[in-house]
């Protein structure tokens, strides 16, 4: 997820990402959520910042003044309460574009529709040739019998897999590896 501080330091930079990279996204609206999203957090601490004083001070005061206080801190009990509600509307709305946002690509990478208008900059080596078809991985998976796509999609659903046998042990240890 890209730094809330770098888009609202250079929104035009992430509208021109978006741009480039074909993502549907409204930077001018997200940086409208996080304006209000930042102004009702800021509210709803200075509301407990003064619940604090005020908590303080009634311990302290008698009779008349004392009720008035008490008052006053209802009411700033019930405006906390509308903060509250107004940041839970107000996050999963700003989590949402936030997730939409692209990451600006580096200057010197060329804006293209597709792979086929990509640059090579450089080959290191030789590009190996084979006396044979290369297999992918699923088929060297199931050739070597370590993943059962069909059991996955059963359990879990589509594009789902289960490794087993030298599948599952090879996992691990990458696991333990890293």
């Amino acid at each position: 997820m890209i730094d809330i501080k770098s888009l609202r330091a250079d929104p035009e930079r992430f509208v021109q990402a978006a741009r480039d990279k074909g993502a549907d996204v409204d930077i001018h609206a997200l940086l409208e959520v996080d304006r209000r999203l930042l102004e009702a957090q800021r509210e709803l601490q200075d509301i407990r910042t003064e619940q604090n004083r005020m908590g303080k001070q009634i311990a302290r005061l008698r009779g008349p003044d004392r009720t008035a206080m008490i008052e006053e801190m209802s009411q700033l009990k019930s405006r906390a309460k509308v903060l509250n509600d107004k940041i839970a509307d107000l996050k999963p709305r700003f989590e949402e574009l936030m997730l939409l946002v692209a990451q600006p690509a580096d200057p010197g990478v060329p804006v293209g529709q597709d792979e086929s208008d990509n640059e090579e900059l450089r080959r290191v080596g030789e590009v190996r040739t084979f006396d044979f078809e290369p297999k992918d991985h699923v088929e060297l998976g199931k050739s070597l019998d370590i993943i059962d796509i069909d059991r996955g999609v059963r359990l879990a659903g589509t594009r789902n897999y289960v490794l087993k046998g030298a599948g599952a042990l090879l996992h691990h240890a990458v696991l333990r590896l890293a």
